[in-house]
């Protein structure tokens, strides 16, 4: 079986109407895993956003203004998380999954823009 895998630069979530449209979106038009960037996600929002979207959503938390990723699980896929691994910038999200018994990496990066080479060259030190 294969698996589709989306990616999705979100510019950020914490609208709820912006973040309902995306999901309700993202649920319609792709039935697989999706990646997102650019979330501008908190811990304190976790709950309600697995709420909205009706599934698992991992995360690796930027803030409320920036960064942020996060990889959405869909409920009508059979998913085992084995770990996950995140940075403590919000750049960087890594998991090893079983997907209807098939085994995956799935890592989601958000690298930093051009006009910020150190922190480029820290995320990939760092990876």
């Amino acid at each position: 079986m294969a698996i589709q895998l989306n990616s999705f630069n979100a510019r950020g979530l914490g609208d709820c109407a912006k973040r309902r449209t995306i999901f309700n979106w993202i649920k319609k038009n792709h039935k697989g895993v999706t990646l997102l960037q650019e979330t501008h996600s908190t811990p304190t929002v976790e709950k309600q956003w697995q709420r909205e979207w009706g599934g698992e959503i991992l995360f690796s938390h930027g803030s409320r203004k920036s960064k942020g990723v996060a990889i959405l699980l869909p409920k009508s896929l059979k998913i085992e998380i084995n770990q996950t691994t995140t940075d403590n910038d919000g750049r960087l999200i890594m998991t090893d999954i079983d997907i209807e018994d098939q085994s995956f990496i799935l890592v989601n990066l958000y690298a930093p823009t051009k006009d910020k080479q150190n922190e480029q060259l820290q995320l990939l030190l760092d990876l």
